[in-house]
């Protein structure tokens, strides 16, 4: 940051972006006319919170880390001694200080889930079964991939296990009708109505030998 010193005047001719947590980063050069000629100088950094003094060497110095504090307006002004005579400037306009990233803490460890508490405690031999033992995997309880697995098995979306039939609707065409009717020994409809009929034909043919044989 450069700034320029006419007397009792000061400005700030090339800024510099303050952030805090900035330490021995923010370098100041000064410029002075020649009612400075002579003096021995101090720059002066003021902030709410306090103000800071520091002598320049070669016209330059580093804004204290102190001085950036974050959101805070820093004003910087000098003055100057000379025997018994001393000269000071104004203070420049505020200059806002932006937050810097802080170094912070190790993170906890996050608080587990009521499962992953659950599965500590097994692992840990802290919950037992109502018989006294420690609960087993797969016959006490079970994980979430397991009853997912298990949910989908009732669903019929994984493989049957062996020996259960999987009924599955479909329609069978005449061929397929006639020889299954053939495989079991069945009989179709058209044939059941042909003998029932030969049938009544017969019972019709002894009744009217009946009826002549009466008359």
């Amino acid at each position: 940051m450069k700034l320029s010193v006419r007397k009792h005047d000061i400005d700030v001719v090339e800024p510099q972006r303050l952030v805090s947590g900035s330490i021995n980063l923010v370098r100041c050069q000064f410029t002075f006319d020649e009612t400075w000629d002579g003096y021995g100088k101090t720059a002066v950094f003021a902030t709410f919170g306090g103000v800071w003094a520091v002598p320049l060497v070669a016209d330059e110095a580093i804004i204290p880390w102190e001085a950036l504090e974050a959101g805070r307006r820093l004003r910087i002004g000098v003055y100057g001694i000379k025997g018994d005579t001393r000269l000071p400037t104004v203070y420049t306009e505020p200059l806002f200080v932006e937050t810097g990233a802080e170094e912070g803490r190790e993170p906890d460890e996050p608080t587990q889930g009521k499962w992953e508490q659950l599965m500590a405690a097994i692992e840990n031999g802290l919950l037992k079964g109502e018989d006294g033992h420690t609960p087993v995997k797969g016959k006490d309880y079970f994980t979430e991939a397991e009853k997912a697995e298990i949910a989908q098995a009732a669903a019929g979306m994984v493989d049957a296990p062996e020996g259960v039939v999987l009924y599955t609707s479909q329609s069978l065409t005449s061929a397929q009708k006639t020889q299954a009717r053939s495989n079991i020994g069945a009989v179709s409809a058209e044939e059941v109505n042909t003998a029932i009929n030969n049938s009544l034909g017969a019972a019709s043919a002894a009744l009217d030998e009946m009826d002549e044989v009466i008359g």
